[in-house]
């Protein structure tokens, strides 16, 4: 390729133009022409010269604006060089691509030789320079026939294997390019693996505890025998940007799971992180009391519980291949003094009824708690039925726990069943119960299952050992779509209704259940109107 062309360009930055530009220079050049300076990490990254580099970044660091300078300064010294802007989705392709863009055109003396096409894909090209976005959708096929000097993988974690491996890789190999992953962790994939090569080339390898990198451990120093290195990996918390508020940061981690906080803000690379739920978070959440599997009664315990004024339920409909869940819940604000139990709110009473054989009965977690705590009462689960007879058994469950709100499936099938509950109760059985239905898409799931994340990881939810309901905790898993979309889901071979269920359950249950002794108005609502 040929060296930066200078029409048009001030005379100082011509003599620095005529000569090949180290990254020093080329950050010298992003203050000349834009007035932009790095901050201290974002320096770091840009003066590195390797010919692969990794980088596991926290949010808010700064990616997108050190990897659009880098791009544009590129760009500019080196004249000729064709660039490739990779994405999972094409809207992702374009955050760095605008930048670029924005860059070039705000100085005059730049502008003069920039050309953009964006259609079907934003193409810019400066002189003889070419800046292209792609999206890795569709297996790569928009990246096909393609070769580039550099890539630029944004998100790189997102985008399938058999992309970088077989697609991205081959488009540098007649330019011997280079090739940039920058992106938050998502998972042992093709990102991690480059970012585990990265440290062990750089002769730096970090501490590791159970696959999980260890933040501020002390490196162990590794002579290489690599006589050329190629790769090297750089991890850059949310905290390494210094106009990133402080304050910010630490709401996010009083919000989210702990396990949310270390790879969306401290870009740690997590065991099980394909898993929504840790292990650790589900085993906090069983209470150890109670069923220890689906269809058994706990013969201590035979009647709904009497120390739970507020029940809500959640629904997730299904007839013959998957399973329709009901789960009812409960919350007992409770405290200890003394050692004593102090209860803010009043108990409803319910009578002994013959429930269904596979209908869980949980019991009240023996022990107190200090914090309100959501309980899992009752959850039934099974297929293979008429819609009515369905129906009328989802209807028991919910007269025999007095439950006051329902939050249900309202996607496809999930309609007409969720008017003829609203039939049987309000109609039929004469009940005044709040029931709802949710449409699911993609991103309302999404923030369904987010909420119930963050309520086990804050431990603000137990249930007994139900065998089911743990193990579809356990594997429900993120996935990574061909279109380069995240959807949540059972693993292949699994269910995932008593997951819907809860969920459903904890999205409605705060606007019934209050933590000052469950008051609604002034009054203590108990149940619905119409017991």
């Amino acid at each position: 390729m040929q060296r930066a062309a200078v029409e048009g360009l001030p005379y100082v930055m011509q003599t620095e133009m005529s000569s090949t530009l180290t990254s020093e220079k080329r950050i010298e050049l992003a203050r000349v022409l834009w007035g932009w300076a790095p901050h201290p990490t974002q320096k770091e990254w840009l003066l590195d010269r390797h010919q692969v580099k990794v980088a596991a970044c926290g949010r808010r660091w700064g990616k997108t604006e050190a990897a659009a300078v880098d791009v544009a300064t590129y760009a500019i010294a080196n004249n000729g060089s064709v660039q490739m802007i990779v994405a999972p989705t094409y809207d992702q392709s374009k955050l760095i691509t605008n930048t670029v863009e924005r860059l070039l055109l705000s100085n005059p003396a730049i502008r003069a030789h920039v050309q953009i096409t964006r259609t079907p894909y934003p193409d810019l090209r400066y002189l003889k320079s070419r800046i292209m976005a792609r999206t890795a959708d569709d297996d790569g096929r928009n990246l096909r026939g393609h070769s580039a000097d550099r890539v630029v993988v944004d998100e790189a974690a997102f985008v399938r294997d058999e992309v970088v491996e077989e697609v991205i890789g081959p488009m540098l190999a007649d330019r011997n390019g280079e090739l940039v992953m920058i992106s938050t962790p998502f998972g042992k994939n093709h990102f991690y693996r480059a970012f585990v090569r990265g440290l062990g080339e750089a002769g730096v390898m970090e501490c590791w505890s159970s696959g999980v990198l260890v933040p501020g451990s002390a490196p162990v120093l590794q002579h290489s025998s690599t006589p050329s290195l190629r790769h090297r990996s750089f991890r850059f918390t949310s905290r390494a940007n210094p106009y990133i508020s402080r304050e910010y940061v630490e709401y996010q981690r009083s919000i989210l799971s702990d396990r949310q906080f270390k790879v969306e803000y401290e870009a740690e690379f997590i065991d099980d992180q394909s898993s929504v739920f840790p292990w650790e978070d589900i085993q906090a959440g069983i209470s150890g009391v109670g069923c220890s599997a689906l269809g058994v009664r706990d013969p201590q315990h035979p009647t709904p519980s009497t120390e739970h004024g507020i029940t809500v339920a959640g629904i997730d409909w299904a007839r013959y291949s998957d399973y329709t869940a009901v789960v009812v819940l409960g919350m007992r604000e409770s405290a200890t003094v003394n050692g004593h139990w102090s209860k803010n709110g009043r108990s409803a009473s319910s009578s002994t009824i013959d429930h269904q054989p596979s209908t869980i009965h949980c019991p009240n977690p023996q022990s107190a708690i200090r914090n309100p705590k959501y309980e899992v009462l009752a959850l039934d689960r099974f297929n293979r039925m008429e819609w009515r007879a369905l129906v009328e058994r989802v209807a028991d469950l919910l007269c025999s726990f007095r439950v006051c709100a329902v939050l249900a499936d309202q996607t496809s099938a999930g309609d007409p069943a969720l008017e003829m509950l609203r039939s049987v109760l309000w109609s039929e059985r004469g009940l005044d119960v709040d029931i709802e239905g949710m449409v699911f898409t993609n991103q309302s799931k999404r923030e369904l299952i987010d909420n119930l994340a963050i309520r086990l990881a804050h431990r603000e939810v137990t249930f007994p050992h139900i065998e089911p309901l743990i193990q579809e905790l356990q594997f429900y898993e993120y996935e990574l779509t061909e279109s380069g979309n995240v959807r949540t889901g059972a693993r292949r071979g699994y269910h995932d209704d008593c997951v819907i269920a809860l969920a459903l359950a904890l999205r409605i249950a705060p606007r019934y259940i209050y933590s000052a002794g469950f008051s609604t108005s002034g009054r203590l609502r108990e149940s619905a109107r119409g017991w």
